[in-house]
């Protein structure tokens, strides 16, 4: 894998990204959970993009929750995306998994919500 410099999108981008499910719409959730001012826009856009079927944006989407946990400490809606990141470390994709693993460890890291793994 790669890195690649991931652009700071305002928020009509990232939501012409997800309404035309387009090839940008992997960045454009990293971008929401990395620049965004506004928590609840940020991780709603990962909720949204987060039961996506391309593995790339569904996976980033799910680093995005870590992304925002990272900087803000918290999260708006706990319940639900422990609950996503728990599904996801059983997801069929490795990319997924690995991005969900990471996410998880920013969460349990700088909030105070754990999540449960599978044994």
């Amino acid at each position: 894998m790669q890195y690649e410099d991931i652009p700071k999108l305002s928020h009509a981008e990232v939501e012409e990204a997800l309404r035309s499910d387009s090839e940008d719409l992997s960045v454009a959730v990293l971008s929401a959970g990395l620049f965004s001012d506004d928590r609840e826009w940020g991780e709603s856009v990962c909720i949204r993009a987060a039961s996506h079927g391309e593995p790339k944006v569904k996976g980033n989407a799910i680093l995005g929750f870590g992304h925002l946990a990272r900087r803000f400490g918290d999260l708006v809606q706990p319940k639900l995306v422990t609950e996503i990141i728990e599904t996801a470390l059983n997801d069929s994709s490795d990319y997924v998994r690995a991005q969900t693993q990471s996410a998880a460890d920013d969460i349990e890291s700088f909030t105070v919500y754990r999540i449960h793994r599978p044994s």
